[in-house]
Parts: structure tokens; C-alpha cells; sequence
């Protein structure tokens, strides 16, 4: 029996550790995405400057590794059950 409180390491191996910090990770991708736009939103101007344009490459690369950490996510969750 498993008393409250266990860690998740210790209740699901390393394969919920990985998970774990992928979450994290995504969590951290989206709070600099959310910045980016806010900080983007702050200007009541056109974006139009290069610092604004490089603002949006970041935000859209960002976006890219995102998607490329869900597919990472759903094929690490994938093995897990086929494994």
C-alpha cells in the first residue's frame, strides 16, 4: 500500500518524470508566448519596426516547438502503452 503524498517518480517510474517535465516545459513555452503577445499588444502602433518583426519570427518558432513537443509527448505516450 502507498501512503499519500508519493512521489511521482517513486509511483510511476522515470516515464512520469519525463512526462512531468514536459509538461513543464510546455508550460514555460506558452508563458513566453503569452508574453511575446502581450508585449507586442502593448504598442499602439503598427507592427512595423524590425524589433516587432523579430518579436513575431520568435513568437512563430516558439509556436513550431510547441507543436514538435505534443508530437513528442503523443509518441512518448504511445510507446508507453505499445512498450
Amino acid at each position: 500500500m502507498k501512503a499519500a503524498g508519493t512521489s511521482t517518480e517513486a509511483a510511476n517510474g522515470p516515464e512520469a518524470l519525463e512526462m512531468e517535465y514536459l509538461t513543464m516545459r510546455r508550460m514555460v513555452l506558452l508563458l513566453v508566448i503569452a508574453l511575446s503577445a502581450w508585449l507586442a499588444g502593448c504598442s499602439q502602433r503598427p507592427l512595423q519596426t524590425a524589433r516587432d518583426v523579430d518579436l513575431n519570427r520568435y513568437t512563430g518558432t516558439l509556436l513550431s516547438e510547441l507543436s514538435a513537443l505534443e508530437i513528442e509527448s503523443l509518441a512518448a505516450r504511445a510507446h508507453g502503452r505499445m512498450g
